[in-house]
């Protein structure tokens, strides 16, 4: 992975589930701010309201990125559900991510 392809700032979130008053909320504080690349692979259109876009997310290699987790754009309303993460070759360099924004 060369520096220069890592041109998207990302921010990595991770769900911290409260409870107030008997009701449960789940905010998603910012773990960590990133540089990555995205790369959309694959769009689904589910009947016209919804649809699916997948991507794969590059990032230097991070130990604690969990499927539970999701990945954001600063400045947007744009959330990117992890699918799965996995270090290509093992050497801890890069990370790759397989994400799907959903679009309603």
């Amino acid at each position: 992975m060369r520096i220069g392809e890592l041109r998207q700032r990302l921010t990595l979130e991770a769900p911290s589930e409260t409870v107030t008053a008997g009701e449960a909320s789940v905010p998603w504080p910012v773990q960590a701010t990133v540089w990555g690349s995205m790369q959309g692979l694959t769009g689904t259109d589910r009947g016209g309201l919804t649809a699916e876009v997948e991507y794969r997310i590059r990032i230097r290699y991070r130990a604690d990125v969990s499927p539970r987790w999701r990945i954001g754009r600063p400045n947007s309303s744009r959330k990117f559900g992890i699918i799965s993460a996995i270090d290509p070759d093992g050497r801890r360099r890069e990370l790759v991510i397989l994400a799907r924004e959903m679009i309603a």
